[in-house]
């Protein structure tokens, strides 16, 4: 049984999203039926036909009677700038615009529309927060408005519990270097009130708030208080890269680390490792959630160890969306049988 889709902001996750589902040959499980997004349909048919960063669309790409039409695949377009304007009738929507709160987007779970996807770390309002390949086995028939975390909390989380179950975290912090985003101008403009955010992209590696400990203590309470995290925008457009550090409760030796390390990928198909020595835009388009490089991750003093984590903070987030969407269909079809 194939679940109807339908996509609130149709930007580098959103487009993300539906590329994904035709690169996978998805359709017949999640069949993409609405997208809302503010901008002319003439844009939108261009720039998923023509990306920058993924290249071409494998695939066609035409404007029939004001709709989309992907692979011969009919897409409504809608342009509403209030959320609550939606008239939604399908079974999953992804939000992509990062801008709907949980609060209202509960509100348009009614008729047939029973989950909302949140492309972002969100609120406590939401139902749950599903990290897959992580969490997805938690998640219930009764969750409707589902935050999917952030790309950096599905790529730290799975690591973190792992040295937590293997090795006992007594305290750690994170840094993420993460490509340059679309709310930071190309050159210094007043685009912030974040003063740092108000200076270009593209010529300056500038700090930013994060709240990634946050979304670790959501997932695992237990270890609130232990975790420091910040983030630098470096101006690269995809591909971004969390450098873990923790001290241990055990001893560790770099043995017993490096299997940890493969453990995790063995038992995580989300998660790989490399052995490599390769530069950010070698991971470009790689669905993976993270890819832990070996070579760059050292034990100092049997209690002190740090992880480089590699992931494509476009394709590999927004192939956990559609995993997460996938996890739903099933549901939905397991309801319907029973």
């Amino acid at each position: 049984m194939s679940a109807q889709l339908a996509i609130n902001g149709f930007g580098r996750i959103g487009r993300s999203v539906l590329r994904a589902i035709v690169e996978r040959d998805l359709w017949h499980h999640l069949a993409v039926v609405s997208i809302n997004e503010l901008a002319p349909i003439e844009t939108i048919c261009h720039l998923l036909k023509y990306d920058s960063t993924h290249g071409r669309f494998p695939g066609s790409v035409t404007i029939e009677d004001s709709r989309l039409v992907v692979n011969g695949h009919a897409i409504d377009i809608t342009h509403e700038a209030e959320f609550s304007a939606l008239q939604i009738d399908c079974d999953v929507l992804i939000e992509c615009s990062g801008s709907v709160s949980a609060e209202v987007a509960r509100r348009q779970i009614r008729g047939r529309l029973k989950h909302i996807l949140i492309s972002n770390p969100s609120q406590p309002e939401v139902d749950c927060t599903l990290i897959y390949g992580f969490n997805q086995n938690q998640v219930t028939s009764s969750d409707g408005v589902i935050s999917c975390g952030s790309c950096t909390s599905n790529a730290l989380i799975p690591l973190v519990a792992e040295l937590d179950a293997q090795f006992g975290v007594v305290a750690g912090s994170s840094l993420t270097l993460h490509s340059a985003m679309n709310d930071q101008p190309v050159i210094d403009a007043y685009h912030d009130v974040d003063l740092r955010l108000t200076r270009s992209a593209m010529q300056s590696m500038i700090p930013v708030e994060t709240a990634l400990d946050k979304g670790v203590y959501r997932l695992l309470p237990h270890l609130e208080g232990r975790l420091n995290s910040s983030s630098i925008r470096v101006p690269t457009s995809n591909v971004s890269a969390i450098e873990l550090t923790v001290q241990t409760e055990h001893a560790v030796d770099r043995g017993a680390f490096t299997q940890s390390l493969q453990r995790l990928a063995d038992d995580n198909q989300y998660i790989t490792i490399t052995t490599e020595p390769l530069a950010s835009c070698d991971f470009i388009h790689d669905d993976h959630s993270a890819v832990i490089d070996i070579p760059q991750s050292a034990v100092v003093n049997d209690h002190l160890v740090k992880v480089l984590i590699w992931f494509d903070n476009e394709w590999g987030y927004a192939n956990r969306l559609v995993d997460s969407a996938l996890h739903l269909q099933q549901m939905i079809s397991l309801g319907e049988l029973t």
